[in-house]
This record gives C-alpha cells, structure tokens and sequence, in this order.
C-alpha cells in the first residue's frame, strides 16, 4: 500500500457510538467499532461470501422479507441469494459488513448494493441490515458508504422503493437528504438522493 493510502479517516456517528475507519476516502473497504466495542470490515461482496448471505436472508423473518423485496415471500430464493454474491464489480457493487462469529465461521451483519441504469446516471440501491442490530447506526454506515462509491462512479443520483411502513428506512433516508416522490404504488414510495 502507498504512503499516500494510510490516512486514516474516522466517523462517529452522532447518538449510535458507531465508528466508521477508512483507508482513504476513495477505498471500498473500512472498518466499523460498535459501541460495544465490537469491530467489523465493511468490504465488497466476494463470492465466497455465498454461505454467509444463504445465512443471513435464511433467517429473516417474513416481514422482513416483505420489506427488502417489496412483497411477500415465505424465504429468499436461492438464485436471488447466489445473483447477491456473484455482482459484477465491473457494473454493480454491492458491499457486506462482516465479522467472525464463535466458531470462526463468517458472519454478515448487513448488505446493500448499487446497480446503475444503463446510462449509469443514475443507480438503483438497496439494504438489509439483520434485525437484531437495527438502530445501531450500521444501516447508516453501510448507506453512507454506497453513497459515497457512486460518487465516485460518477452517478449524479441514486434512488430506491420503500413500503411506506418501512418507516426506519424512510426515517434514514430523510436523516440523509432523500427527496419522496410517487411510485405509482399505494404501498410505496421512492426514495431519491441527488448526488
């Protein structure tokens, strides 16, 4: 690593004692304290991040499920969950926080991605954060990092669907400068960040 790609840069999230380190501001890794003390990578999906993510959408309760896909499924299909760890980084990104559970094994805390339109203007995100650690500032955190790559990607906005009683997505959404707009569906909004 370069001299110039060992500054480090810290962000505190207000009220969640959450702490954000990263490399230089242009990577795509960095690390993540909880206020427990707990630290975590946040990085790119990886392929080999396949039994971590089966994991992760396998237990996610039904209204959990609604709320990420916008309808009801009784689980998370499998070729969803294997599309999720096989992005192409050369178009969409998608980004995992990740630390080791007791036995060593890999554990996936949280997931959000970016896919651009075909114009790559404009790029369509998502997030899952798993739901014993909601309200802990690490959907925040896993936002505020794919902000700032389609920044980098040149996109000049980005925008997602949420159901209107996702409320902690819209709370978070609205925290970071996100316009609402119709989505011609009466259970939905779209949410929208000019960058």
């Amino acid at each position: 690593m370069a001299a110039a790609d060992t500054r480090l840069s810290r962000t505190r999230l207000a009220g969640h004692g959450v702490s954000v380190v990263s490399s230089h501001p242009g990577e795509l890794e960095s690390a993540m304290t909880l206020a427990d003390g707990r630290i975590f990578r946040l990085r790119p999906t990886r392929s080999s991040d396949i039994d971590a993510l089966r994991k992760l959408f396998a237990e996610l309760s039904g209204n959990e499920i609604r709320m990420r896909f916008l309808h009801a499924m009784s689980k998370v299909p499998e070729t969803q969950v294997r599309e999720f760890s096989l992005l192409d980084d050369q178009w969409a990104m998608s980004f995992v926080l990740v630390g080791r559970e007791a036995g060593n094994d890999l554990e996936i805390l949280g997931y959000v991605q970016i896919i651009p339109d075909p114009d790559r203007v404009r790029g369509e995100f998502a997030i899952l954060v798993r739901a014993d650690l909601t309200r802990m500032g690490i959907g925040r955190a896993l936002l505020e990092h794919v902000i700032g790559h389609a920044r980098k990607q040149g996109m000049r906005e980005m925008y997602a669907h949420s159901l209107f009683d996702n409320t902690a997505m819209l709370s978070l959404a609205k925290a970071l400068g996100f316009s609402f707009s119709d989505s011609g569906d009466p259970e939905a909004v779209i949410m929208t960040l000019r960058l």
